[in-house]
């Protein structure tokens, strides 16, 4: 397989980042709430723009997808595990 641009690599990550959690129905508040990050910050890596690692590895790990696959543009959103919950739920318990 051919080696990806860093750029092309980082617009292959935001299209799975926005494709996986609009599959969830998540928002990108939610999402960054559960990923420790900002909104703005889920905003600039579903735009395809660089971001560091350590996020792209949070924001990956809460959505399921496989950063590798991501990266290549080979990832397919899934539905959420049950197991993993509902975001709503555990952001009302927060602001309990």
């Amino acid at each position: 397989m051919r080696d990806l641009s860093p750029e092309v690599a980082i617009a292959n990550l935001g299209d799975a980042v926005r494709a996986q959690r609009t599959a969830w129905g998540m928002t990108q508040q939610q999402l960054a709430w559960a990923s420790q990050t900002s909104r703005s910050t889920i905003r600039r890596i579903e735009s395809g723009h660089a971001h560091d690692f350590v996020t792209a590895v949070r924001v990956t790990r809460v959505l399921g997808i496989d950063l590798d696959e991501a990266v290549r543009g080979t990832a397919v959103p899934h539905a959420q595990r049950e197991s993993e919950g509902s975001l709503d739920d555990s952001t009302e318990e927060s602001a309990a």
